[in-house]
């Protein structure tokens, strides 16, 4: 897969190093590094796991490694809360 000039693509960078993070951590989070993604729209056409430049969706100009070509989201809310399915017809029901 490969970028194209203008499309959206989603890069990733080292925002800080593993000896860059706070002293207070758990150690377990403190020797792994903290890494960045961006989705924004490709200055260049290069090949995934090249480094790209891209503008962000607020204008800024950000380069780090292609990961993605047309990136979709992939989060969720979760499965539905038994709990909270009730609530609503319980507060229509007060209202009436």
């Amino acid at each position: 897969m490969k970028s194209e000039v203008g499309h959206l693509v989603e890069i990733s960078w080292v925002a800080l190093g593993a000896t860059e993070r706070a002293a207070h951590l758990p150690e377990s989070s403190k020797v792994v590094p903290v890494i960045a993604r961006v989705k924004g729209f490709a200055q260049s056409s290069v090949p995934l796991g090249a480094d790209l430049s891209v503008r962000t969706f607020a204008g800024r100009l950000l380069t780090g490694t292609l990961i993605d070509v047309a990136p979709c989201h992939t989060h969720s809310f979760g499965r539905p809360q038994p709990e909270l399915l009730i609530i609503g017809p319980l507060l229509r029901e007060e209202l009436r």
